[in-house]
């Protein structure tokens, strides 16, 4: 980033040196510093996203408890239906009803009867008919006649007249379930009062409905076909009148399940939705579609009471308060829904904190994310300022000898050199240069060739030949140095490699241990063998190479740097010491290539070690 910004000078109208500073290090962590200002930024998604989940946890109990309620409120329209259309079949007119009494002729109600029977899902929730009249004389005693199939005959039965007029006498002209208790007609008694004639005649039309038909034939039925795709629930329907159970949906189930319901809802009530019959709003006449018109009437009525759905809905999210038990009063059947899992709130905090996990883990994800950018971003940043510092590192080290070549060679073109030893002189220093400046292009060279994903062409070494020609090679300059030189083979290894790349790295050991090591004065390589065993117990052996000198160690906070490429150590460029900066990353490149592993060890302060390991030709091993 240098280049992208320079610090002006301070004087008359200039920015001051703190400033300059300041400048520098935002320019040179522009990426840190976005990363800084993103995390709160992803702290307030984080308190978003948590704020949302809460609120979808709601949602999805709303969600679940607003499935239930619909599921509910069709079992219940479809047994009220079973119930309403009674009145609606059967409800005649008074005059209608004296009429048949005056001519003993009843064939229009049993043609109902029989439409009835043969039309009806369950015909056999209607156990027994009943006519009831009232006399408008005090005094005069009420009238009993129950259905026989052909005709309604008189029943005297003075128990069940004293229970109906007690009945009528409390509810005048209303319509609904009634409780038969121990009378005859113990079981639900539906009263319907028949509209009134020109005779004046008070006319109650009585349907006893079969308790055990109504639980075991019509509610299965409906049960199975409208509770069908709930399949996470157990349900029940409960008298709570009686307390007795009258379906579950799975009889491997434990009552306990429903000592507390997620979900209740009344299914039969003593006052049905549908009123087609009120003194208030008299049915048409004259038409055969009488009841239906009347009951269209009706169902708009209850729709516009309805009000809003969702604020209806909303009372069923607490099964155990005021409201929804004030809303069961009454109630003669009573649907009971529990979750499998235990209850909706297991339901809901299950889903909330699956959310929150994997919201949190998409959070987090995004966190290391930028942090990986962040690293990245700063990395590119190091190592473009490192091939900068390389650049001009290897224009200085390709500078020099070119200069002093060309001293040279000018010093002997122009005449100036004379004298064989002078000359001979000079040609040396040609020689030497030029060879420095072929190694300095031959590393450049296998670097480039170390970056290619084609391997080289690999053959068996003798790896112990291989260090002591290293060695050999290096002689003068160590000899020059005053370096006290150990080596050690304990025994022939040999490894496929690339000969030139092993001696290059081997080199550059050597020559950064002279330079860099240079008042330890001492230098070993040790060569010998190890035995690794695997998982699979298959035992390999690996040649280990160390490299040992007694200069001073890599500070601790370089020590992960050193074999990254173009990192010179603080010192290096501080004494701006020749180096490009690509020495141990070209070791630890083919070291890896060869299959092999690098590793630094600082030695106290008595030196550095690097330990090379390499896989034996297998092809050698006896």
């Amino acid at each position: 980033m240098g280049g992208l910004w320079e610090p002006k000078k301070w004087g008359t109208g200039m920015l001051s040196p703190h400033y300059n500073r300041l400048m520098r290090i935002v320019f040179r962590f522009w990426s840190l510093w976005i990363t800084l200002a993103l995390v709160p930024l992803l702290i307030l998604l984080a308190l978003f996203q948590f704020r949302w989940i809460g609120e979808m946890g709601e949602r999805e109990r709303y969600r679940l408890v607003q499935g239930l309620y619909t599921t509910a409120n069709r079992l219940s329209t479809a047994l009220q239906d079973e119930v309403a259309v009674l009145p609606l079949v059967f409800g005649v007119g008074a005059d209608e009803v004296s009429d048949s009494f005056k001519n003993n002729d009843w064939t229009d109600f049993k043609h109902r009867w029989d439409i009835w029977k043969a039309y009806s899902m369950e015909s056999s929730i209607v156990e027994g008919l009943y006519l009831f009249k009232r006399p408008q004389t005090q005094g005069v005693p009420s009238t009993l006649w129950q259905w026989d199939g052909q005709a309604f005959i008189p029943k005297k039965d003075s128990t069940f007249s004293e229970l109906l007029t007690t009945i009528i006498n409390t509810y005048p002209m209303e319509f609904g379930f009634f409780d038969g208790g121990k009378s005859p007609a113990e079981g639900e008694l539906f009263l319907v009062p028949l509209p009134l004639g020109q005779g004046r005649d008070y006319f109650w039309l009585g349907i006893k409905l079969n308790r055990e038909a109504f639980a075991q034939k019509l509610l299965p039925v409906l049960a199975g076909q409208l509770l069908f795709g709930k399949s996470d629930y157990y349900f029940r329907v409960v008298d709570r009148k009686r307390g007795t159970t009258l379906y579950t949906s799975s009889s491997a189930i434990d009552e306990r399940w429903f000592n507390h319901p997620d979900f209740q809802y009344p299914l039969l009530k003593t006052e049905l939705s549908q009123e087609p019959y009120k003194t208030e709003t008299a049915p048409l006449k004259g038409t055969s579609t009488e009841p239906i018109i009347t009951l269209l009437r009706s169902r708009r009525d209850s729709l516009m009471a309805q009000g809003d759905p969702d604020r209806r809905i909303e009372s069923y999210l607490t099964p155990y308060s005021v409201r929804n038990r004030d809303r069961l009063e009454g109630a003669l059947w009573v649907l009971e829904a529990v979750h499998r899992s235990g209850s909706l709130t297991a339901v809901v905090r299950l889903t909330t904190i699956r959310n929150m996990i994997i919201s949190s883990a998409i959070l987090l994800l995004l966190a290391l994310v930028l942090v990986i950018l962040a690293v990245a971003v700063r990395r590119t940043q190091e190592l473009s300022e490192r091939q900068g510092e390389f650049i001009a590192s290897v224009t200085h080290e390709l500078k020099t000898p070119i200069a002093v070549i060309y001293s040279a060679a000018n010093n002997l073109a122009s005449g100036i050199i004379k004298g064989s030893e002078r000359t001979v002189q000079y040609g040396r220093t040609i020689e030497g240069e030029s060879k420095r400046l072929t190694k300095l292009i031959d590393r450049l060279l296998l670097y480039a060739r170390l970056g290619d994903t084609q391997r080289p062409s690999f053959e068996s070494l003798n790896l112990g030949d291989l260090v002591t020609e290293v060695v050999e090679s290096y002689r003068k300059d160590l000899e020059a140095a005053n370096f006290a030189v150990e080596v050690s083979i304990k025994q022939d290894i040999w490894i496929l490699g690339d000969k030139s790349a092993l001696e290059m790295a081997l080199g550059n050991l050597v020559s950064n241990a002279i330079k860099h090591a240079a008042q330890g004065k001492y230098l070993a390589l040790r060569l010998d063998t190890e035995l690794r065993r695997h998982r699979s117990w298959n035992k390999t052996f690996w040649a280990v190479l160390t490299v040992q000198d007694h200069g001073k160690p890599v500070p601790r906070r370089e020590r992960r740097l050193i074999f990254e490429p173009f990192y010179r150590g603080e010192e290096a460029r501080k004494s701006q010491r020749r180096g490009s900066g690509l020495g141990l990353n070209v070791v630890r490149r083919i070291v890896q290539i060869h299959g092999g592993t690098v590793q630094y060890r600082a030695q106290g302060e008595s030196g550095s070690l690097f330990i090379l390991t390499f896989p034996w030709d297998t092809s050698r091993v006896e």
